[in-house]
């Protein structure tokens, strides 16, 4: 998943306690901010903070367990395969690249040193 982020989904706990409930719930959301599926709402009325959220992002989570989804890594093996192939030539293009970028800025660098050089002299 370091290759292609878009291989996975991204949980977010969102809050709407109240003053004497702890309600929150979950939104799976996909690489483009997309939500893909929102839990149904987990809560709790338990006085102690902590228990209570931790109560109620359970509940939350129950529906996601509901899902019925499949992870195949095989698939997702191949695709990775090809993104993998597509990162080793886009290296090799910055790489390529280097040299001209280090003389451009050897060269800008060498153009601050005489401006600098010339406004030193002059004052």
């Amino acid at each position: 998943m370091v290759v292609n982020r878009c291989n996975s989904l991204y949980a977010d706990v969102k809050d709407e306690s109240g003053m004497f409930v702890t309600k929150n719930y979950i939104e799976l959301t996909n690489c483009r901010g997309s939500i893909v599926y929102s839990s149904k709402n987990g809560f709790s009325k338990i006085k102690d903070f902590e228990r209570a959220y931790r109560q109620s992002i359970r509940t939350a989570f129950t529906s996601i367990q509901n899902l019925d989804s499949v992870y195949n890594s095989s698939m997702l093996a191949s695709i990775q395969i090809n993104n993998k192939d597509q990162v080793k030539k886009d290296i090799a293009n910055q790489i390529a690249q280097a040299p001209k970028n280090f003389n451009e800025l050897k060269n800008g660098l060498d153009s601050l040193q005489k401006l600098k050089s010339n406004t030193t002299t002059t004052d």
